[in-house]
């Protein structure tokens, strides 16, 4: 049986002025105007990731330069803040100003706790509270008095509010170093790429020379327009990705009541939108047979000497996107294009089939040791958001036990 003795006493609504200084320090008139920070905007925050700042000095400053940053400070982002560019301030860069899209909370000691009040910024309640004030606005935006203004729930004591940040850190520290994880293996997955796929680094047991050919000797291009029926996936193209990497590009839906466009793409095949394919918009079709809009795509299929995994992972190389702008052709509008003709005529250096297969197999094995760790980092995400609802609103408290063992806030 547990034993431990859990937080009690009613949580209560308060303004956010009650328990932090909105905006306490800013820059005053009389700076040295030589005076160097380094200055963090909305735009180089996401969903509390600083993403990057820039150096500045205070006779060149951005006018909205204004707001003096402490360690520990939350700073709520008030321009668009349905995009809840929030961040917990904790020295990532020194010597810190930022804009006055920022609304700046400084906890107050004794009756608040700086990563409670960041949290909170997330929670379901403050952003029903930031809906209501931006409803019928032009401009989407809140100013500091609203910030004010804004009620969060607390817990009775800072002790509770300590024992709750304490919890939803340790998840965000999980999540940070899942995310740290996944960026080192997209690393190494590019590096590898980069040596295998170019035949620099060649695999146990392999050896000889890799053949030079024409696209068009290696692929055949396809044009089935027996379209599947109703209700079906229609492909969908992200410049990025190309149009293959996930569901999420792929619509239920058909866009158009003339039918006569529409062309089958089948498992293993490759295709591209002729419109900016430099930009890594190639795909390989690893699902089931889809529809396309057929005038805004090539498609072509391997022949059998040929693995479509390991062609399609080519011909994402950046050296081939730079292939694929060099052979692209501009309208009179400045519409480019890459079509069949050109792109037939582009060459591809490969090896033997079997050693095709072998790097398309350490590839992949590579791909879903990221997607397993991807599937990770969003279950954990998930489950924060689930604790945030229930711990930020008292419907579930947690033990004394969790209580910090120092005086910080």
């Amino acid at each position: 049986m547990n034993n431990e003795q859990r937080f009690s006493g009613e949580w209560e609504t308060k303004q956010l002025r009650e328990i932090s200084d909105v905006n306490p320090q800013n820059f005053s008139s009389n700076m040295n105007p030589d005076y160097k920070f380094n200055y963090i905007t909305p735009e180089q925050v996401d969903s509390g990731k600083l993403l990057g700042y820039s150096e500045e000095v205070f006779r060149t400053a951005p006018s909205r330069a204004q707001r003096i940053l402490r360690n520990g400070d939350v700073l709520m982002s008030t321009v668009r803040p349905n995009l809840m560019a929030h961040l917990f301030y904790h020295e990532q860069v020194p010597n810190a100003i930022c804009s006055t899209g920022f609304a700046v909370l400084r906890a107050k000691h004794n009756l608040s706790v700086p990563y409670f009040l960041f949290s909170q910024l997330f929670s379901e309640g403050v952003n029903k509270q930031i809906d209501k004030i931006l409803s019928g606005s032009n401009y989407p935006a809140i100013n500091s008095r609203d910030v004010k203004l804004i009620e969060i729930p607390c817990p009775p004591t800072v002790a509770e509010q300590r024992a709750i940040a304490e919890v939803l850190s340790d998840v965000d520290g999980l999540i940070k170093a899942l995310d740290a994880l996944i960026a080192k293996k997209r690393a190494i997955k590019q590096a590898t790429m980069q040596q295998l796929l170019t035949g620099k680094t060649r695999l146990p047991g392999f050896s000889g020379e890799w053949e030079t050919k024409q696209i068009g000797d290696v692929v055949s291009p396809c044009s089935e327009k027996n379209y599947l029926g109703e209700n079906i996936p229609v492909l969908t193209c992200s410049k990025h990705l190309g149009f293959v990497d996930s569901l999420s590009f792929f619509k239920n839906q058909i866009f158009s009541k003339d039918l006569s466009n529409y062309k089958i793409i089948r498992r293993g095949q490759i295709g591209y939108p002729i419109n900016h394919v430099e930009e890594g918009s190639i795909g390989l079709q690893d699902l089931y047979d889809v529809a396309l809009v057929s005038p805004i795509y090539v498609v072509f299929s391997p022949k059998e000497d040929i693995d479509s995994y390991f062609l399609h992972r080519l011909l994402k190389l950046d050296s081939y996107r730079q292939q694929f702008a060099n052979a692209t052709t501009f309208s009179i509008n400045r519409r480019g294009s890459l079509r069949w003709t050109a792109f037939s005529k582009l060459h591809v250096t490969l090896p033997p089939l079997d050693e095709q297969v072998a790097i398309a197999t350490v590839l992949n094995d590579v791909e879903t040791e990221i997607v397993v760790l991807e599937k990770r980092r969003d279950k954990t995400i998930a489950i924060k958001q689930g604790m945030m609802q229930q711990l930020l609103t008292g419907k579930v408290r947690l033990s004394e036990s969790r209580i910090f063992t120092d005086d910080a806030d």
